[in-house]
């Protein structure tokens, strides 16, 4: 083989003959278990050949290259397989190949050993798709394909030749060709071949290459118009970017999420974007500039508009402190009223405090906080549910609102709840003294069914008790989730064997049941609970509530998590409150005291 590649300058040498001498060779070795020498077999001949071809434009050709110069009219898919092509090997053999086919043959055998070891082969494929739609003018955004384009899309199906396979399935080369045919169907097949590429690389923990389909898909849906895709996949790659601390890749997302923003008109997530990207080193200070200002202009357009009416405000002091306007002659009070003029945004009014006997100025500091705040609680029956809602007065001074008109609205419907209020609930009081209000409703869903998230909006209207008129609205929104009762536990106390009682400082049984609330079927028919027996020792004596029990959620390694992509480590989470309910949990034993010593002496002796 050596002897014969030294010849390679004559003019009488032929490549097809050296060809079959070193593949011959490449099969040697293979057959040896020497893949990697095997392989290099195939390189020398790809880059021998190549260089032949490189150099003919420069001089002479030698006479075998022209055998090799043939109209190239057939291009079918290589297959990937482990195989060579036994009929593309009959073309070199008889000088019947084109360039095309010796650099099928090497390819063939090279691809699969690359990018098989490297999990590439689904990246290759997406870029190189992508690349062909840009080539024929399929990809979204772009014009119409010219009659070039055209023409190359009938010579590519031509060339691909029809499916020898009698099977219906359709072959890879067959969807290939149905992709060519039509803008759609390309982007189908292109998003079809995308996800599932991204859906592999997730499954084998290559999250890298996942995230970067997500961006091409990012680009494609952004291309396709759907903006609201594309932030999904450019948010997944943000967040991985910003956990592995590379700045100068998030820092390109988020100019593209901006851009997506801006796109979308979603106006708060375009300015917190501009804020970002404005404190971020890795850009260019004109960039960063720019979205400062942009940033600036958003938060102005945002702000209120002027004030049309002014407000006065009463300003009480402590007692034995009394005060004036520092231009008014009248007598000095412990009451004072401030007009504060319209107000435009940016602008600020200011009252400050000037005595006497001191040189420095004080300033009037001014809050406004809400003159009622409203808690909830998610209270649980068995199956039933209840929304239980205290109100508390925030106003420092003594003050009374008189309640009237309390209403519950879940999903804006007012049927999904019963109103369990007394009927004189409209009388009801709150005050600064602490005294405050309580509602309650219970949510009419089917305790059987696992029931979403649900949009809550509780409404009263409220007035000072000493003025008479209508009262204002105060709402409060919630959501409520995770609302379906799932498991019932149920504890019961038990003395050890030989004794009568529970005592402190001895063993007692535990009894523990855990049953699983669901619907009856055909399928499966057992709601038998699970009993577990614990031994306790309880420390003191007295009526003592049973012990907690707690009950979670065992999450298997390699789950994904919301929080992160996949969490490596097994995990335990929390049952929302209203997904287990404790029927003993208000339940109390009676323990008694631990025997006296003598006693025990007697017994032993």
């Amino acid at each position: 083989m050596r002897e014969q590649r030294e010849k390679r300058n004559d003019p009488d040498w032929d490549f097809c003959k050296y060809f079959i001498l070193q593949e011959q060779l490449a099969f040697v070795l293979e057959m040896l278990g020497l893949y990697d020498e095997a392989l290099v077999q195939y390189d020398e001949l790809d880059a021998l050949f190549s260089q032949f071809v490189l150099n003919s434009n420069l001089t002479e050709s030698p006479k075998w290259l022209d055998t090799f110069r043939q109209p190239v009219t057939s291009w079918q898919a290589v297959r990937l397989t482990a195989l060579v092509p036994q009929h593309l090997r009959e073309l070199v053999i008889k000088k019947k190949a084109s360039c095309w086919i010796s650099e099928a043959i090497c390819f063939n055998v090279k691809v699969p050993c690359y990018y098989l070891h490297r999990n590439l082969g689904r990246l290759w494929i997406c870029k190189h798709l992508h690349e062909l739609g840009k080539l024929c003018g399929l990809l979204p955004g772009s014009p119409d394909p010219t009659s070039e384009q055209l023409h190359l899309v009938v010579m590519l199906s031509a060339g691909m030749g029809d499916n020898e396979n009698n099977n219906q399935q359709p072959t890879p080369t067959d969807r290939l060709k149905e992709a060519l045919c039509s803008k759609t169907s390309f982007q189908q097949y292109y998003l079809e071949l995308a996800e599932l590429a991204m859906g592999t690389y997730k499954h084998i923990g290559r999250l890298r290459f996942a995230r970067l389909i997500g961006r091409d898909l990012a680009a494609f849906y952004s291309e396709l118009g759907e903006t609201g895709k594309a932030v999904v996949f450019l948010m997944d790659a943000l967040r991985s970017y910003e956990e592995q601390g590379w700045r100068d890749l998030a820092a390109q997302t988020r100019l593209e999420l901006v851009a997506a923003a801006k796109k979308m008109n979603d106006m708060d997530r375009y300015t917190k974007l501009s804020a970002t990207i404005a404190s971020t080193a890795e850009l260019e200070i004109l960039v960063r500039n720019f979205y400062f200002e942009e940033m600036m202009k958003c938060i102005r357009d945002e702000l209120s508009k002027k004030s049309e009416t002014n407000t006065t405000i009463l300003l009480k002091t402590s007692s034995g402190l009394l005060i004036r306007f520092a231009d008014d002659d009248t007598a000095m009070s412990r009451e004072l009223n401030i007009k504060v003029p319209a107000l435009e945004p940016f602008q600020t009014s200011k009252v400050w405090l000037t005595c006497p006997w001191r040189e420095a100025v004080t300033e009037v500091p001014l809050d406004f906080t809400p003159p009622m705040v409203a808690s909830w609680r998610l209270l649980t029956s068995n199956t039933r549910k209840f929304i239980h809602i205290t109100l508390k007065s925030t106003v420092v001074h003594l003050v009374q609102f008189a309640l009237t008109d309390p209403k519950l609205e879940c999903d804006g419907n007012n049927d999904m709840v019963a109103d369990l209020n007394p009927k004189n609930s409209d009388h009801m009081m709150i005050a600064s003294d602490g005294t405050t209000a309580s509602f309650m409703w219970e949510l009419l869903k089917d305790p059987l069914v696992k029931g979403g998230p649900m949009k809550a909006t509780f409404s009263v209207n409220y007035r000072p008790s000493d003025v008479e008129g209508p009262g204002r609205p105060f709402t409060c929104p919630f959501d409520i989730q995770d609302y379906t009762t799932l498991f019932v536990i149920r504890t019961k106390l038990e003395p050890s064997k030989g004794s009568d009682f529970c005592r402190a400082s001895q063993m007692c049984c535990l009894q523990l049941s855990v049953q699983r609330v669901r619907v009856l079927t055909m399928e499966c028919t057992s709601t038998e609970p699970q009993n577990v027996t614990l031994d306790v020792m309880p420390l003191v004596a007295g009526y003592l509530p049973l012990p907690t029990v707690r009950l979670s959620k065992y999450i298997a390694a390699n789950t994904k998590d919301p929080k992160k992509d996949i969490s490596a480590h097994p995990r335990l989470e929390p049952f929302s409150p209203g997904q287990v309910y404790h029927a003993g949990k208000a339940k109390q034993v009676h323990v008694l005291p631990p025997m006296p010593k003598e006693h025990l002496d007697v017994i032993a002796n």
